[in-house]
């Protein structure tokens, strides 16, 4: 369903889809409360210094909003 760069909405309420083929430097974001899960790829979030790497193995559960540098340094 992600053909194309960005995010695209599902018809399931609150689910989207997100896909990047380019390499994405750190910044800073604002994650809201989700649960993310990575299909292929691998993203990354520093939160207080400390590197946190999610991806088909790993899903990450972000309870509150939460002030991050988040990135994916390595989409192809």
């Amino acid at each position: 369903l992600a053909h194309e760069e960005g995010i695209r909405e599902t018809a399931v309420k609150g689910v989207q889809l997100f896909r990047m083929t380019e390499p994405v430097r750190c910044a800073p974001a604002v994650y809201e409360p989700a649960v993310v899960v990575i299909v292929s790829g691998a993203k990354e979030a520093i939160l207080d210094g400390e590197r946190h790497v999610y991806d088909s193995r790993q899903y990450l559960c972000c309870p509150i909003s939460m002030p991050v540098e988040a990135g994916a340094p390595t989409a192809s």
